[in-house]
C-alpha cells in the first residue's frame, strides 16, 4: 500500500501544471462536454502509464536497470536541450 501512495503522490506532483495539464484545462475550457474531456484525459494517462509499465518490463529482461535509467535520463537530457535550443 505504501508503493500505491508514494505513486500517486510524485505522480500528481509530477503532472500538476505539466504542459498535459494545461493541454486538458484549455481542452475544458472549450468543450461542451467536460466530463468526456475528464473521461478521455483519464484513459489517455492509463494507456500510456500501461505502456510505459509493458516496455520497460519487457527492456529490464536484456538491458540491465541502471543502463536503461542513463538512457532515459540521457534522452530527457536532450530532448530539454533542444527544446531550450528551439526556444
Amino acid at each position: 500500500m505504501k508503493s500505491f501512495f508514494l505513486t500517486l503522490l510524485f505522480v500528481m506532483a509530477a503532472e500538476l501544471c505539466d504542459k498535459t495539464q494545461l493541454v486538458i484545462i484549455s481542452m475544458v475550457r472549450g468543450s461542451t462536454n467536460p466530463r468526456a474531456t475528464f473521461l478521455g484525459a483519464v484513459l489517455g494517462f492509463i494507456l500510456a502509464t500501461a505502456l510505459a509499465l509493458f516496455l520497460v518490463d519487457n527492456l529490464i529482461k536484456v538491458i540491465p536497470l541502471s543502463t536503461l535509467n542513463r538512457a532515459i535520463g540521457v534522452i530527457f537530457l536532450i530532448v530539454g536541450v533542444f527544446i531550450l535550443w528551439r526556444g
